[in-house]
């Protein structure tokens, strides 16, 4: 695997800043701006989505009926009522999940807050 990453980091390196033409390492940092944006507050990003992720399970809501239903349970309701199978509800779930917290994570960038550890 160090070899895949030496070759990924390599091409990387050559694409952003060796590269001879100025368009297009140009358009490879807009593309990867959005690394740059979750890199900047990794660790903060990374703290927060376990967090809410316990609290998700932890937080239980009261139902009409008078049931308590997890929190967690209840956001994922209408990911689970779509026609589609358990596993891409599940990714389905995740990638929005993750949406969320790279809105956070941008309006922290936007902010020009930056979490130092």
């Amino acid at each position: 695997m160090s070899g895949w990453a030496l070759l990924a980091f390599g091409a990387s390196y050559w694409l952003l800043d060796a590269a001879p033409s100025t368009a297009l390492r140009e358009r490879m940092t807009r593309l990867c701006t959005p690394f740059v944006i979750y890199g900047m507050n990794a660790l903060f990003i990374f703290a927060l989505a376990g967090l809410i992720a316990k609290m998700l399970g932890f937080i239980k809501l009261t139902q009409p009926d008078g049931s308590q239903l997890a929190l967690g349970r209840m956001l994922y309701a209408p990911f689970a009522a779509l026609p589609l199978d358990p596993r891409n509800t599940s990714l389905l779930y995740a990638i929005a999940f993750n949406a969320c917290m790279f809105a956070i994570a941008w309006w922290m960038w936007r902010k020009r807050w930056f979490v130092k550890v």
